[in-house]
């Protein structure tokens, strides 16, 4: 137990909590540190994976368009475009003449959409019917849709074009009929089954020879973004990304977050938006961007960081800091134990020995001081002090004796008791003494002798106060 009380264990403690101390402060900075830089690396993460998206979906939109921009340039899809819409009807529809031309059509569609990486291309007259088409939404066919007995029939091929024309069903990402008036006239984006698709349709117009244009049809142009956009987002980019939309469906993963979180999202498209990071998620770090879809839908571009990566990396510094501080305690126990016996201990040891001996009384005894700290100084004024001490103690010896010898050299005789209560008499107390002694004797002899010497005996002064 005097260990614990000791100074050397108490100085020891004090390092040792000095240590704790500044490693816990250092702990929480640098957690605090790595999840800021955490943070910051995400909204840079963040900000180039929707500027990617952009630079896809805007080179996506010029491809698609460049892509419908050649068809509608090309004069026999005019002229055949044109024929049928001029000539072709639901109660006299002629299959020998119409049939051959919406073939042709769909080779076109077929060519222009294996060259420019298309996933779909469709033709419609003016008054919105479905011509012809290449559709790679699901299996990759060329199709037409023919009239019998007032009923459309469609006619598919697969995508290498051999083979005869059978009879099958319209992809579902295809309508059989579309309000020309509905028609978007620029790019838009809409919900499909499995994702979104991106759209652009141009119209296909004959020119007479006044130099008057007249519309005959359009030409319709898909991108199909699915399951493999969100994959692929994901592996560019290095970070979680899903495509949420308003009905609950969803591209990619991230199942934990909500479309009902996703509430004041910019959109994607904003300039100068800064892109920051939500922390009100308790998995991710996460942005999030709105893509606004047709019909008022939504789609949201959800890009996030687990958290799981920065805990790690906490908890990888908390254990760093905790081995810092074991190491820290091995090597301060030996090293200040060490300096606090060569600092503390051992002068502290002389100074108790300096005093132990003065108590004895040994006044002459001083302490060795090496140093000018407080412990030095402390040394310094135990000597001053062991100094004064043996200056009063002479003093007091050099008093006493000249007190003893001015009482012994007293006419007077004088009976004393010091300060431990013990007798004293003086020279000429003792002198009286040995003389009364001697008269004693005398008269005790003479009374053996039977000779009466009271008498004389009377005549020997006694003192009055001893």
């Amino acid at each position: 137990m005097a260990f614990i009380y000791g100074i050397k264990f108490r100085l020891q403690l004090l390092l040792l909590s000095s240590i704790m101390l500044v490693l816990m402060v250092v702990g929480v900075a640098l957690s605090h540190l790595i999840e800021q830089f955490h943070i910051t690396t995400a909204q840079q993460q963040f900000g180039e994976v929707f500027a990617t998206i952009d630079a896809e979906l805007t080179l996506q939109e010029t491809h698609l368009q460049n892509n419908v921009h050649i068809l509608v340039q090309r004069d026999d899809l005019i002229a055949a475009v044109n024929m049928i819409h001029q000539y072709a009807t639901v109660e006299d529809y002629q299959p020998l003449i119409y049939d051959v031309e919406k073939k042709r059509l769909a080779d076109m569609l077929r060519n222009q959409a294996r060259a420019g990486e298309v996933g779909q291309i469709a033709v419609y007259d003016g008054r919105g019917d479905l011509l012809a088409f290449f559709s790679a939404a699901d299996a990759a066919v060329s199709g037409f849709v023919s009239w019998e007995a007032g009923a459309p029939v469609v006619y598919l091929r697969d995508e290498a074009g051999e083979g005869t024309w059978q009879r099958g069903v319209l992809p579902q990402t295809l309508e059989l009929r579309r309000d020309a008036d509905d028609m978007p006239a620029a790019m838009s984006y809409r919900r499909c089954l499995r994702g979104f698709v991106q759209e652009t349709v141009q119209p296909v117009l004959r020119t007479y020879a006044d130099g008057s244009r007249f519309t005959v049809g359009l030409v319709s142009a898909t991108n199909f973004f699915r399951q493999d956009f969100a994959t692929a987002m994901q592996q560019r980019s290095g970070v979680d990304f899903a495509v949420l939309f308003d009905d609950g469906a969803r591209l990619g993963g991230l199942h934990t977050i909500l479309v009902t979180q996703l509430d004041a999202v910019p959109l994607l498209r904003r300039a100068g938006e800064t892109v920051r990071v939500d922390l009100a998620h308790d998995d991710y770090f996460l942005a999030a961007r709105l893509l606004p879809l047709e019909r008022q839908a939504r789609a949201y571009l959800v890009a996030a960081v687990e958290k799981t990566v920065v805990q790690g990396e906490i908890s990888r510094t908390q254990l760093a800091l905790l081995g810092v501080l074991a190491l820290s305690a091995l090597v301060i126990m030996p090293v200040g134990t060490w300096l606090a016996n060569r600092t503390i201990s051992r002068p502290v040891d002389h100074l108790v020995d300096g005093a132990e001996a003065i108590e004895r009384g040994d006044y002459g005894r001083r302490v060795e001081v090496a140093s000018r700290d407080e412990l030095g100084r402390l040394g310094r004024a135990f000597n001053g002090m062991a100094d004064a001490v043996q200056s009063r103690e002479q003093a007091l010896r050099d008093s006493e004796r000249l007190y003893r010898l001015l009482v012994d050299n007293l006419p007077q005789r004088v009976f004393y008791k010091d300060t431990e209560l013990k007798e004293g008499l003086n020279k000429s107390f003792l002198d009286f003494s040995d003389h009364a002694n001697r008269k004693v004797r005398f008269s005790i002899c003479f009374i053996f002798q039977r000779v009466i010497v009271v008498e004389k005996w009377r005549h020997i002064p006694v003192p009055r106060k001893l």
